[in-house]
């Protein structure tokens, strides 16, 4: 045997297997300043560079950017890739397996014979063989196990698009916050720049006698706590920017400052559709009861394998073998004079068989019948789990679609009011600076107006989550194509039939009427 040849081979096999086991699955790392132990010294992403170029940020841009970056989604994606390799794995049950093998050895002793002189002898075997088998039949247990694996693979995909709609939801709350904030705070510096002007005034009128200093103190007050509002808005307004930068994968944790937000323009007077179509669309689409639908297809599945351990199952073998065999004997014999006794022995062989194996289990204590009752109890929990999880569809669509309606109902009386009170402040000015009212008054509008501003501003906002609530519930396609703006192009197709069924009627009534006559 060549030493060189066999440590060529062996040093070959090892890298073939660490070739196998090294860059098999490739994908890009998380950043490294993500995983790191220091947040000063880190090293920063390139997805940090994206928003360079953006100057108004819209929410559809930060939802594809936390698609992009998040790393919860990035991982529910790895796990669907993981169950996929699940899945074939599952498949390769399928196929036989092949297997080799290679032994050598080289057994030396020394030892007396009868005489009580020494004798040596040693041998160099090897022994390589090749050994195939293939599972026939077992009751279809690979083909259940492999169709429980393809179901959880799928399930993976739809708690993928699941941890997507979770996902944009929780980016538009993220940035409607910020939008509140910034009406917040703009309704503050509104309110301080009416305190800062009637200060302005007071100060005048005190310098001439016209009013007393509690008037210019009433005012500093009023500046005061719009100090305090718009500090408070701000600090609402960071905290919203750390959480959309969490969700958008910034390892920064905050956005760039220069980056502005698309202002809220939203249509009060836009019809709503009817309930039925979100409640059909989100049964239809929902990813998390998809998911329930695949966790019942796997345990039923896995039921189906229960009994297939009824079944017996058939393997056919076939095994090779090549052997070597070189022994070498020394005996030392002395009749008078020493002299030696050599002998050696050299053979090749080679083994070929092949045969059936049936193997069937007749008893083993009820373990089979127990694990058949266990997924069948599995299985009939399952679909309770969809029942329910169908029950909490329809909950979160119908509570999601009040929610909207609400806040479409609630943004109009605001809006009213709104206008209302700003009148009413522009009045109780005009009678302040003539000394018809007190100064109370004006304080009474000015309350009235912020608290009114403020309200309108939150119901706005208010309209905006729950659009992405019923956006959320009802699973918009990930596509971004507007489930709303579709259904209202099914609207205006309807009204469209209905204008042209409505003509026919009136054509075929006024071509009938002359042969009625």
């Amino acid at each position: 045997m060549n030493r060189k040849w066999l440590m060529t081979t062996l040093a070959t096999g090892v890298v073939g297997i660490l070739a196998l086991g090294n860059g098999c699955y490739s994908y890009t790392p998380a950043p490294e300043g993500q995983t790191g132990t220091t947040f000063t010294e880190r090293k920063l992403a390139e997805s940090d560079k994206i928003l360079s170029d953006i100057k108004v940020l819209t929410l559809k841009q930060a939802q594809e950017i936390a698609v992009m970056n998040n790393p919860t989604y990035i991982s529910a994606y790895h796990a669907v890739n993981a169950a996929r390799m699940s899945y074939y794995q599952a498949l390769g049950a399928f196929s036989p397996t092949v297997s080799a093998s290679f032994t050598m050895s080289r057994p030396e002793s020394t030892y007396f014979n009868r005489h009580g002189n020494q004798a040596n002898s040693n041998s160099f075997t090897t022994a390589t063989g090749v050994q195939a088998s293939w599972l026939i039949f077992d009751g279809f247990s690979r083909y259940f196990a492999a169709m429980a694996a393809k179901h959880q693979y799928e399930y993976q995909v739809d708690m993928e698009e699941n941890s997507r709609r979770l996902l944009m939801q929780a980016v538009a709350y993220a940035y409607n916050d910020i939008l509140l904030s910034i009406a917040q705070r703009n309704i503050a510096l509104n309110n301080r720049q009416f305190q800062e002007t009637n200060l302005d005034a007071a100060k005048s009128k005190l310098s001439v006698g016209a009013v007393s200093l509690s008037e210019p103190i009433n005012f500093q007050i009023g500046i005061n706590d719009a100090i305090n509002s718009q500090m408070q808005a701000e600090y609402n307004y960071d905290l919203a920017l750390y959480n959309l930068a969490v969700l958008m994968g910034y390892s920064e944790g905050v956005l760039p400052g220069n980056i502005q937000f698309e202002d809220i323009e939203i249509d009060l007077d836009a019809p709503i559709s009817n309930i039925d179509v979100y409640l059909d669309a989100a049964l239809n689409n929902r990813p998390d009861l998809a998911g329930y639908r695949e966790q019942m297809e796997m345990a039923k599945y896995n039921l189906y394998n229960t009994y297939s351990a009824f079944s017996p199952t058939l393997t056919g073998t076939i095994n090779y073998s090549f052997n070597t065999n070189k022994s070498h004997s020394y005996d030392y014999r002395e009749h008078g004079t020493y002299y030696a006794f050599e002998s050696e022995n050299y053979y090749n062989r080679n083994d070929f068989s092949y045969g059936l194996q049936a193997d069937w289990v007749l008893f083993n204590g009820g373990q089979r019948y127990n694990s058949m009752r266990n997924a069948q109890a599995l299985y009939a929990a399952s679909e309770f789990d969809l029942a329910q999880g169908w029950l909490n569809v329809v909950q979160e669509v119908r509570n999601a679609y009040a929610n909207y309606v609400y806040s479409i109902k609630q943004a109009r009386v605001y809006a009213m009011t709104l206008s209302l009170v700003d009148k009413q402040r522009e009045l109780v000015q005009i009678e302040y600076d003539a000394g018809t009212v007190a100064i109370t008054r004006l304080n009474e509008a000015q309350t009235d107006y912020v608290d009114a501003a403020m309200n309108h501003a939150t119901a706005l906002i208010n309209i905006q989550n729950a659009k992405a609530e019923l956006i959320a519930a009802v699973n918009i396609d990930s596509t971004g194509y507007n489930f709303l703006d579709r259904y209202k192009e099914f609207e205006r197709h309807e009204e469209e039939m209905a204008e042209i069924l409505t003509e026919e009627a009136m054509t075929e009534e006024s071509n009938s009427e002359p042969a009625a006559e």
